[in-house]
C-alpha cells in the first residue's frame, strides 16, 4: 500500500498538477456558460440558485430531427467544449509513462501491475477533479451574480427546454454530477487504454467519433447521450435512466480496466 501511495503521488504530481493551465480553462469556460445563462433569466426578472444554473449548463439539447428545409444541425459550444476538453486531461501523460515504461518500472514501481492500478486510480481522480472544478465554477458564478442556495424552485423550469418529469432535487444532482462523472471516467479510461495500443491521437478521434455521435443519436448505448440532461429520464420518458446509465457506464469502464490489466500482462517491460 505504501508503494502504491507513492507511485500515485507521482502521478498526481506529475499527470494533475502540472495540468493546472488545463483546469483554468476549464473554470473559465465553465463560468461563461454560467454567467451567459443567468444573464438570460435575469434579463427577465429571475436570479438562478446553484441548482438551476447546473441544470442550464447540463442541459444539453434534444435529438436531432431532420426536417426538409428546416434548421440545420449544430452541436451547442456548452456540450462539445466541455466534453471535448475533459479529454484531452487524460492524452498525454500516460502515453509519456507508457512510452518510458522501462525505466519507470525498474526504477519507481517495480511492478506491470503496480503501474497499471496507479493509473487507473489517477484516471478516477482525475475526472472526479474535471467535475469537481465545473462545480467549482458554477458556485462561484452563482454566488457572484445570482443567489447562493440549492433546489430547483417552480418558477425557474419556464427556462429550461421543457418540463422535469423528476422533481426531486437530489435526483436531478445525481443525474448531472454523478452520471457525468462515471461517463467520463468511462471514456477517459478508454483513452488511457488505448494509448497502449495506439497513438493518443488515434483514441482521441475516436473520442470525438463518440461525443459527435452522441449528439446526432440518442440510443442509451451511445454513452455521449449520458452528459445531456435532456436526453435523460429528468426531461424524457424513454430518457436514459439514472441506474441504467450508471450501470452501462460503470460496466464499461470496468471491462477497460480489466483489459488494460491482460494487455499490460504480455507486453514486455523494456517495450
Amino acid at each position: 500500500m505504501k508503494k502504491l501511495i507513492h507511485c500515485l503521488w507521482y502521478d498526481l504530481r506529475e499527470g494533475t498538477l502540472r495540468m493546472w493551465p488545463l483546469y483554468l480553462l476549464e473554470f473559465i469556460f465553465v463560468s461563461f456558460f454560467a454567467v451567459n445563462e443567468i444573464n438570460g433569466m435575469k434579463m427577465q426578472g429571475f436570479l438562478p440558485n446553484v441548482s438551476e444554473v447546473s441544470v442550464k449548463v447540463f442541459e444539453g439539447f434534444q435529438e436531432y430531427q431532420y426536417i426538409k428545409g428546416g434548421p440545420m444541425f449544430e452541436i451547442p459550444m456548452k456540450y462539445l467544449l466541455f466534453t471535448l476538453l475533459a479529454g484531452i486531461f487524460v492524452i498525454y501523460y500516460p502515453r509519456r509513462e507508457w512510452k518510458l515504461r522501462g525505466n519507470m518500472y525498474l526504477s519507481r514501481y517495480r511492478s506491470k501491475h503496480l503501474w497499471w492500478i496507479s493509473k487507473c486510480i489517477w484516471c478516477v481522480l482525475q475526472s472526479f477533479l474535471i467535475y469537481f472544478t465545473a462545480y467549482l465554477s458554477i458556485v462561484i458564478t452563482t454566488c457572484c451574480m445570482g443567489t447562493y442556495g440549492y433546489g430547483i424552485r417552480e418558477e425557474a423550469q419556464y427556462f429550461f427546454e421543457g418540463p422535469l418529469l423528476i422533481k426531486e432535487d437530489d435526483v436531478i444532482a445525481c443525474y448531472i454530477w454523478l452520471l457525468g462523472f462515471v461517463t467520463l471516467l468511462a471514456m477517459n479510461q478508454f483513452l488511457v487504454l488505448f494509448q497502449m495500443l495506439a497513438s493518443p491521437v488515434a483514441g482521441y478521434v475516436i473520442f470525438i467519433a463518440v461525443i459527435t455521435g452522441s449528439a446526432f443519436y440518442f440510443k442509451n448505448f451511445m454513452i455521449g447521450n449520458y452528459f445531456m440532461l435532456l436526453r435523460t429520464a429528468v426531461f424524457q420518458e424513454n430518457g436514459v435512466r439514472l441506474w441504467q446509465g450508471l450501470i452501462l457506464a460503470g460496466t464499461l469502464w470496468f471491462l477497460e480496466v480489466l483489459a488494460g490489466y491482460l494487455i499490460i500482462r504480455k507486453k514486455d517491460v523494456l517495450g
